[in-house]
């Protein structure tokens, strides 16, 4: 039997369609919580709940005192909205309107070469990428890969009719001396 009803998971599994966490693109206690509940539970079923295994698989790649971190962050719809927030909304208020365009919204994994290299540099170098139909989220992650050395995690929306996520990983990774590859960890249509 599941720690949620079926009724909850269904939600949960909707929310989660056009999401990266429950509430939207930042982690709440929520998210710390649910995860918690379900984190062990192997008797969910993959295809009727694809977007909670895909947010589980997501959610564990941070470290264990990061997720209990996400305790303490109100899941308060009121708080302020960074502008990453705003365009997400935008789109998906829009979705039912505008039928043409598509959008897609991507967690990017960006390993590098070397464990002095300056990250934050490298992170604002990849967001002066500017293209009409791309928007980069301005917070990131830096995860411990082994030896001193972190892989960045960013995460960015596309207009699939205008960015082609192939051409841009290339762009990424013709960086040859910076970076040494970049590898989608999710990829949702919104």
């Amino acid at each position: 039997m599941s720690i949620l009803s079926s009724e909850k998971l269904k939600h949960l599994n909707m929310k989660l369609k056009d999401n990266l966490f429950i509430n939207g693109s930042q982690p709440t206690s929520e998210d710390a919580e649910i995860f918690e509940k379900i984190k062990h539970n192997f008797k969910l079923d993959k295809s009727k709940y694809p977007n909670i295994f895909a947010w589980l698989q997501f959610i564990s790649l941070y470290e264990d005192n990061v997720i209990q971190s996400w305790k303490k962050i109100n899941n308060n719809n009121s708080k302020e909205k960074n502008e990453f927030d705003l365009i997400l909304d935008k789109i998906k208020n829009n979705k039912n309107k505008n039928k043409e365009n598509s959008y897609s919204i991507i967690l990017l994994e960006i390993k590098i070469w070397d464990a002095d290299q300056d990250l934050d540099c490298l992170v604002n170098k990849i967001q002066k990428i500017e293209k009409n139909g791309l928007y980069w989220k301005k917070d990131y992650k830096l995860m411990e890969i082994a030896f001193g050395i972190k892989k960045i995690i960013m995460t960015l929306i596309i207009d699939d009719d205008k960015i082609s996520i192939d051409e841009l990983i290339e762009e990424i990774e013709s960086w040859e001396n910076e970076i040494q590859s970049v590898d989608i960890l999710s990829f949702k249509e919104l």
